[in-house]
């Protein structure tokens, strides 16, 4: 959507004139609604519509003092007509996590979801003082409770070279979606 720009903005907006701030914003803006408008008339796989979502979220928290209200919105609680589970990061949350901590499919798509979620939380933490880490959705999922459910699967600490060592994580399928622990029918 316009992450690298929007985070390009975020730290140099008050170097900005105001004119500048009004025609950087008013393209971020553009950039969100375009890109709301589209997944609005799409589908798509949960990890990837997310990616939609936390890139105009983090825009949206780049806008103004306090971040674009309605872009920050969509990008939080869009239910996608009716599809949480390619909405926005609470009913995403509620739909997609496993247990409030696991993804529903291989870990390597919600590794790729939840880096979202974390950039969005930090953008939230920073722009408005909103702490999206540990906010509940419905279903009490936190993306503090995703860190957790990351780190219950990962293999202890390997001293590789890597100062500190380094953790892998648990995952199957190569990015399939098949539970090696599910029965088949």
């Amino acid at each position: 959507v316009g992450v690298n720009e929007a985070i390009t903005y975020d730290l140099v907006a008050e170097a900005c004139t105001a004119q500048e701030r009004r025609q950087i914003e008013d393209y971020l803006r553009r950039l969100c609604k375009d890109a709301i408008q589209w997944k609005d008339r799409t589908g798509g796989t949960p990890n990837m519509s997310f990616a939609c979502h936390w890139s105009v979220g983090v825009t949206g928290y780049a806008l103004g003092e306090r971040g674009d209200d309605e872009i920050v919105r969509w990008a939080l609680h869009d239910e996608h007509q009716g599809h949480p589970i390619i909405g926005g990061l609470f009913p995403t949350m509620e739909a997609a996590l496993r247990d409030k901590r696991l993804w529903h499919e291989a870990p390597i798509y919600g590794n790729f979801t939840f880096y979202g979620m974390l950039l969005m939380a930090t953008a939230a933490k920073n722009a408005a003082g909103v702490d999206l880490y540990r906010m509940p959705a419905r279903n009490g999922a936190t993306i503090r409770g995703i860190m957790e459910g990351l780190f219950s699967m990962a293999y202890p600490i390997e001293w590789t070279g890597v100062p500190g060592g380094s953790i892998r994580q648990i995952t199957w399928g190569h990015g399939s979606t098949t539970n090696p622990n599910r029965r088949s029918n």
